[in-house]
């Protein structure tokens, strides 16, 4: 007589990337009072309407070299555009694999909400690490 015990993924399997908000006149962490996020061409919410969010966890579109997000800061619209370059990566046997990313550039209409946006960290992973810094 023998068991088997099925193997399951303890893992963290999505990798998103990290935009964390930042009062441009204060240049420390700041949430809006209210933020909406859509992914464009999906009609895809990421966030609606939320409050007191100061990290947005995007995620990046592995078939494609952008992606493209419409993005509400206290009733202001602005468009981001990630460029951006995936690979598959290995979790585990159990997990399987992840698409991670490496950013190369970023657009986004400056002169409405958004004043700058830089680049922290420019690999997005499965681990919770800051990527980019929006400062509005």
């Amino acid at each position: 007589m023998f068991s088997c015990t099925p193997e399951s993924c303890l893992e963290n399997t999505t990798s998103s990337l990290e935009a964390i908000f930042y009062s441009y006149t204060s240049k420390s962490v700041a949430a809006p009072d209210s933020l909406s996020i859509s992914l464009i061409g999906k009609d895809t919410s990421v966030y609606t309407k939320v409050q007191g969010i100061k990290t947005a966890k995007l995620p990046l579109n592995p078939s494609a070299g952008s992606s493209s997000f419409s993005i509400r800061i206290n009733g202001v619209d602005d468009t981001i555009i990630i460029f951006h370059n995936s690979y598959p990566h290995l979790i585990s046997r159990e997990c399987g694999y992840a698409f991670y990313h490496n950013i190369d550039s970023i657009m986004f209409t400056a002169g409405k909400m958004i004043d700058s946006i830089s680049i922290i960290n420019s690999t997005v992973t499965t681990l919770d690490e800051d990527n980019i810094h929006i400062f509005y």
